[in-house]
């Protein structure tokens, strides 16, 4: 059994793995000009702004909805960067990205300096199911 250990936000937490031991990979230093971390989702409270994406009028008329995943990379100063679509219909994608940029996160720290940080964000498109009207009755 091969435990992994991964920090995220100051906690480590421990995977097992039932696979073959590998052979450790070697030391390098890094700088904190070259970290990269990647978590998925960030935990709440990382948020600073978030906005919500308007559905496009034309993915509704066709009834068109369903999970965007986006891989994120949150700059040092909180901006978003750089971002992948995973998954998703590609009726909802722009509308996506387009709330995703204006969105801010609180800068993430590793020992005291402001670091890259990459995550996924799912956004959930659903049409809600048409109520019926106030004083009518189903028969």
């Amino acid at each position: 059994m091969r435990l992994i250990y991964r920090t995220l936000l100051g906690l480590i937490i421990l995977s097992s793995l039932n696979a073959a031991p590998a052979a450790p990979l070697p030391l390098r230093h890094q700088t904190n000009e070259d970290v990269s971390i990647r978590c998925s989702p960030l935990p709440g409270g990382v948020i600073l702004k978030r906005v919500t994406p308007t559905y496009p009028p034309e993915a509704r008329a066709k009834g068109v909805q369903g999970l965007v995943r986006i891989s994120v990379q949150v700059g040092k100063n909180g901006v978003p960067q750089k971002f992948r679509v995973l998954s998703g219909p590609s009726e909802l994608v722009n509308a996506s990205l387009d709330a995703l940029r204006q969105w801010r996160y609180k800068p993430y720290k590793l020992n005291g300096k402001a670091v890259v940080v990459e995550t996924s964000v799912d956004i959930n498109y659903a049409i809600p199911a048409k109520k019926p009207a106030a004083g009518t009755k189903n028969r």
